[in-house]
């Protein structure tokens, strides 16, 4: 896919809308959507990707949000572990407030399945979806956010409630704009 950039986010926010023109938050359009699983059978499939507008190219990055070191690399399968820091960056609803709360979301990988989902203990919100999540521990890219869930366990005093976001993992959508 030389000379071509794509930027990915989760299908739910363009929904079946490939072909048709994608704009950014100032009204600029920004590219048309390539590609997108909508509708998605489970979160592992909740991805789109939109081909930039060389017009486009200079307004976007491959690096998070006050990041722009992450990612530094692909999954290998060895790069990630359970355990790692995370690093997610977005304007989720509630973290949209200040750049702290856009850029400083860190938390533990709790859960990576290499051909299909993560889990990580972070905050997450609506907005955040599409928004990338790398391992700081390694700088290799994880995924992005497609779902969120507030456990319904009950605070038992020593594990605190947690929020965890969900799949699909870089492993898994690299291959996509090739279909």
């Amino acid at each position: 896919l030389r000379g071509r950039v794509y930027l990915g986010l989760a299908a739910h926010c363009v929904e079946d809308r490939v072909g048709k023109p994608v704009y950014d938050a100032q009204g600029m359009r920004l590219g048309i959507t390539a590609y997108s699983s909508w509708p998605y059978y489970s979160f592992d499939d909740d991805f789109a990707f939109v081909e930039v507008d060389r017009a486009a190219w200079s307004r976007v990055t491959p690096g998070l949000a006050g990041h722009p070191d992450l990612p530094r690399s692909a999954p290998n399968g060895e790069n990630i572990s359970v355990g790692d820091l995370v690093q997610l960056s977005g304007w989720g609803t509630g973290a949209d407030a200040t750049q702290t709360t856009r850029e400083g979301r860190v938390g533990p990988l709790t859960s990576y399945v290499a051909t299909g989902n993560y889990g990580a203990d972070t905050y997450a919100a609506p907005g955040d979806s599409g928004g990338p999540v790398a391992d700081r521990t390694t700088g290799a890219a994880i995924g992005s956010v497609s779902n969120l869930c507030v456990p319904l366990t009950v605070n038992d005093g020593v594990n605190p409630p947690r929020s965890t976001v969900y799949r699909p993992n870089v492993a898994t959508i690299l291959p996509l704009p090739a279909r």
